[in-house]
């Protein structure tokens, strides 16, 4: 039995509070706002596991690498493997989807948990079915590639219906590359170097108006505020239709 079976549209006109989730690549694997309906910041949770789950990665890659040099090295290696190497690379990679899937239920199940925390019955994510056509490949292997971003959006989805919190998505576009404060181009930078306009890394960000901080966090403020221009668009122009009709 599904607790609350109410639209996105039904909720926005109840709920007071939303939760924007990101998901960068990183020790930090999602950060989590809650935005009220004005767009103002209320909790952050940061949820992390990024390092363990690359350890546990690497172990498993450095014995498919020991294994692949070790049948070059027979001088018998002609792209073929025995039936036992066979079986033995098959587990291993394996493991790796079992490592990946774990880190999604777990951190899917982290995300609920806090938005149950804080009674919150919307989740807004980014649309990664939007993705520019040189991401598809990378995106839909997610098996074998360290950003799990669509897995832990599908297993959160399923997760958060049986307990009747809804997720809904908008469009990834200028969500981590724009201030969420002033909406201006930011420019990116590790702790201790200088700032660059690189799309992609660097864990800090300053804008042309002096904004700066977390880019992670930007990111998740910005599919939050984004979600809500676009709700209140809507409920103009539905508002100006009821008007025109009277």
């Amino acid at each position: 039995e599904v607790k609350d079976i109410r639209t996105v549209e039904e909720r926005m006109e109840e709920e007071e509070l939303l939760c924007a989730v990101a998901f960068p690549d990183s020790e930090v694997l999602a950060v989590c706002v809650i935005l009220d309906r004005e767009g103002k910041l209320k909790k952050v949770r940061f949820l992390h596991g990024g390092k363990r789950r690359e350890a546990q990665r690497k172990r498993v890659l450095r014995r498919l690498e020991k294994s692949r040099k070790s049948r070059q090295g027979s001088g018998v290696y002609q792209g073929k493997e025995s039936v036992e190497e066979g079986m033995e690379n098959r587990r291993l990679f394996q493991k790796l989807v079992q490592i990946n899937q774990y880190y999604a239920h777990k951190i899917s199940r982290e995300i609920l948990t806090f938005c149950q925390e804080e009674q919150v019955r919307l989740i807004v994510v980014p649309n990664y079915k939007e993705t520019i056509p040189l991401w598809e490949y990378r995106l839909n292997r997610i098996d074998f590639y360290r950003w799990q971003g669509r897995a832990m959006i599908r297993k959160l989805k399923y997760k958060s219906f049986r307990e009747g919190i809804l997720v809904t998505t908008v469009p990834p576009v200028h969500l981590s590359d724009c201030c969420s404060e002033c909406s201006g181009k930011i420019r990116r930078y590790q702790e201790g170097k200088k700032a660059s306009k690189m799309k992609y890394g660097g864990s800090l960000f300053v804008c042309p108006n002096g904004h700066r901080g977390n880019t992670a966090l930007n990111t998740a403020k910005n599919i939050g505020r984004y979600f809500l221009r676009r709700f209140q668009k809507k409920e103009e122009v539905r508002m100006t239709d009821v008007s025109e009709t009277e």
